[in-house]
């Protein structure tokens, strides 16, 4: 922690990774007057050894990404935040036994109970050995899925069940590994990974609890359902083009069962066109 002139402290931040979300995080970090950037985790080995602005559309920094998390972990910041594309738990463990708090958009972590209870276990212990804690937020899943439903309900005065649609156009999003590698955009249905539902499932399933049990409807399980439409032109997304034939646009719906009926939906439809 460093002292502004002000005698106010500054917090010393690393940005894990610089996607489509970290990215945006990391200018955050980098225009706050109470912050400062303390180093940037790169997820790929290409963006290793590049100025902590270039890589969000700002000037130079003199922050330069690594992909070493030794390096990260021999900063000993006061604060990281984990926003990859995919949680490690290992890393997560590691990052809060060196003593940084974690602040994380990874799902995994809105509801505490959802966790394995091997892996809670391990990360409890993570956090009383660094003296360390891990928080969770983000807009969806987070304050769309949790902050905003539980604040519209207050005002019902009966409440049979609750669904939340979100509708994304991604065809400009620039995250070719997201669109192609883990949503399967581009490829024939028959290629589909059907484990895409399970990944859904589990990112928004912690939500859907949360919001339950505040209401005092605890569900009894989550489960997920999901089809796909296809291209019956070329579509241009991510400086690519999907094939007519191919996945273009999809549906996922995240159901918490209570007594066997759906008591909570959370009803994506995300769109490529």
């Amino acid at each position: 922690m460093t002292v502004r002139t002000d005698g106010r402290p500054r917090l010393r931040v690393v940005q894990w990774a610089s996607g489509n979300i970290g990215s945006r995080a990391l200018r955050a970090v980098l225009e706050h007057p109470d912050l400062t950037p303390a180093g940037l985790y790169a997820h790929t080995p290409d963006k290793a050894g590049r100025d902590a602005g270039e890589l969000c559309g700002l000037g130079p920094t003199g922050v330069i990404a690594t992909h070493d998390i030794d390096e990260i972990v021999a900063l000993g910041a006061d604060c990281v935040l984990y926003m990859p594309r995919a949680c490690d738990m290992d890393e997560v463990c590691r990052l809060l036994a060196s003593g940084a708090n974690v602040v994380t958009t990874r799902g995994e972590f809105h509801r505490a109970a959802s966790l394995d209870p091997a892996v809670r276990e391990r990360v409890e212990a993570a956090c009383e050995s660094g003296k360390s804690s891990i928080h969770s937020t983000g807009s969806s899943p987070g304050f769309i899925t949790e902050a905003l439903p539980l604040a519209l309900s207050s005002i019902q005065r009966r409440l049979y069940g609750l669904t939340i649609e979100e509708f994304a156009d991604l065809s400009r999003r620039d995250s070719p590994g997201l669109l192609f590698d883990v949503m399967g955009f581009g490829k024939p249905p028959a290629e589909y990974d059907e484990l895409r539902l399970s990944v859904v499932r589990d990112s928004f399933g912690p939500s859907l609890h949360t919001v339950a049990d505040t209401l005092s409807i605890p569900l009894d399980s989550v489960e997920a359902e999901g089809e796909v439409a296809t291209a019956p032109r070329p579509v241009h997304i991510a400086a690519d083009t999907l094939r007519p034939g191919t996945v273009a646009a999809q549906r996922i719906t995240v159901s918490g069962l209570r007594d066997g009926r759906p008591s909570a939906h959370r009803g994506p439809a995300r769109l490529s066109r």
